[in-house]
């Protein structure tokens, strides 16, 4: 590695698995809502990442990966018509031992040690580990902020932080 790299390393810490249905993947001739209804077919498993950066700057997140509670807590996700659709939409599989702070853990940090995250966008399987990161700045697009904002959409990680 060149000396004057800001990156020394870059490792991937899974926080679970999730399955999607085939139309989500890749876009079809269906309209949405007739594949979401309908369909009775699933992807494989695929794992939800979290990018670990060891920057010369100090450790970095690109992503926090899906939180635990997602498959723990009956309340996590709406209720309703939202919840039904979000049920339809994709199935999580997260261990106890798939959390950010353990997958951290595993390569030999601690949350606590996160000064910067990266957000590449604001779903839940990109955001679950912001509540655990109090200390570090988060990062994240205008674009995806300012959308977030005018739909009126909550904190998907539900963290202290935006008191959503």
């Amino acid at each position: 590695m060149n000396v004057t790299d800001p990156i020394r390393q870059v490792s991937v810490v899974s926080t679970g698995q999730v399955q999607i249905r085939p139309d989500h993947l890749a876009s079809s001739w269906r309209p949405t809502f007739r594949w979401l209804l309908a369909s009775r077919r699933w992807t494989g498993p695929r794992p939800i990442n979290a990018y670990v950066i060891e920057h010369r700057d100090g450790l970095m997140l690109f992503d926090t990966g899906q939180d635990r509670a997602s498959v723990t807590d009956p309340g996590y996700f709406p209720g309703g018509t939202t919840g039904f659709l979000y049920g339809r939409l994709a199935r999580f599989e997260i261990g106890p031992q798939e959390t950010l702070s353990a997958g951290l853990g595993r390569i030999g940090y601690a949350v606590g040690d996160v000064k910067t995250a990266v957000i590449s966008h604001l779903h839940q399987d990109y955001t679950g580990g912001l509540a655990e990161l109090s200390q570090a700045d988060i990062v994240v697009s205008q674009t995806e902020s300012s959308s977030a904002r005018q739909s009126g959409t909550r904190c998907p990680a539900r963290c202290p932080r935006c008191a959503g």
